[in-house]
């Protein structure tokens, strides 16, 4: 059978878009594809995520030693929102809100994260903090995935890394939200590489810190969740199988519709009422579309999936060497 081939949109990989395709692959087709012409039309505000990046912004410049004030003025400058429903009110999501979130962190950071600090790469004087920090996956075929760690910090009593990763939610955390979640899967695959890359001695497993603001009970919350080596080869596993599913529905000329995620987040997807609609009205010519490109300097860190697998392998043999 001859491969169809792919546009290199469908060919661009995340936590985020494997998480559209596992839900519907038809809004993960149409968002790659349409995101130029639709998807930015229809895209507006939203409280919950606009209220998690301020204050995963605000936990970030705290974790750089940023001074409290100078924090906050800066997160005023990057809100959003000009309007606040009684919906965001009742949630304790409003820009006010944001900032005594920030205000506990600071608290939070001393009583649950004081045994770590922020790793700062490049050379002594030039240092960079390890915040945002960006990382690139080359699949091979055309395929990449890509990441942002919320930050990487390393552990003052064992010199281990661990990933910082901030989530916020307007009901209860649970552990089982968090502990399985391929975000932090791919985080521990990454780091391990970093690890080697910065010549530092990597472990057979690391820790992804999930620290979750529940802004009703305005409170804190952390989620210490190891994740071993054979967790890591199951993860590149898995984005192989993505990958290959992704190229199936291309060779069938079918990217299904699951309609039992129309509705999700108490909305309806972007796509509802548009995407029954054939490829050839909405794509068009699906050569022409363009090509969605980002700045590459942001990803700090370039690795090979071959490298990543060679990586795992070598801890398997030594482990059973052991």
């Amino acid at each position: 059978m001859v491969l169809r081939e792919l546009h290199p949109n469908l060919k661009l990989l995340s936590h985020n878009s494997q998480l559209t395709l596992h839900g519907c692959p038809r809004k993960f087709y149409l968002y790659r594809m349409l995101k130029k012409q639709l998807a930015e039309g229809i895209e507006r505000g939203d409280i919950h995520t606009d209220f998690g990046g301020i204050v995963g912004y605000g936990c970030q410049q705290l974790l750089t030693g940023s001074p409290r004030q100078k924090t906050m003025v800066e997160m005023l400058s990057k809100w959003r929102l000009e309007l606040e429903e009684d919906t965001e009110k009742r949630q304790k999501k409003t820009f006010f809100h944001a900032l005594h979130a920030v205000e506990k962190f600071e608290n939070f950071l001393l009583e649950r994260l004081g045994n770590y600090e922020l790793v700062q790469l490049g050379e002594e004087g030039g240092e960079e903090p390890a915040i945002e920090l960006g990382f690139e996956i080359d699949c091979g075929g055309g395929f990449s995935y890509r990441g942002l760690l919320d930050a990487l910090l390393v552990n003052k009593s064992n010199g281990n890394f661990a990933v910082w990763e901030g989530k916020t939610t307007s009901g209860r955390a649970d552990e089982a939200m968090y502990r399985n979640s391929n975000q932090g899967l791919s985080y521990s695959v990454v780091v391990d590489a970093i690890a080697k890359r910065l010549g530092h001695p990597t472990g057979a497993s690391y820790e992804v810190l999930y620290g979750v603001y529940k802004s009703v009970a305005e409170e804190w919350e952390l989620f210490p969740v190891k994740k071993n080596y054979v967790d890591r080869a199951m993860w590149i596993k898995s984005l192989l199988l993505d990958i290959e599913r992704i190229q199936q529905y291309a060779d069938a000329e079918l990217f299904p519709m699951h309609g039992e995620h129309c509705y999700n987040y108490f909305r309806q997807c972007e796509y509802f009422g548009v995407c029954n609609m054939s490829d050839t009205y909405l794509v068009g010519d699906s050569e022409k579309v363009e090509q969605l490109k980002e700045d590459d300097g942001k990803y700090f860190f370039k690795f090979t999936l071959d490298e990543l697998v060679a990586a795992q392998l070598e801890k398997m043999e030594l482990e059973l060497n052991l």
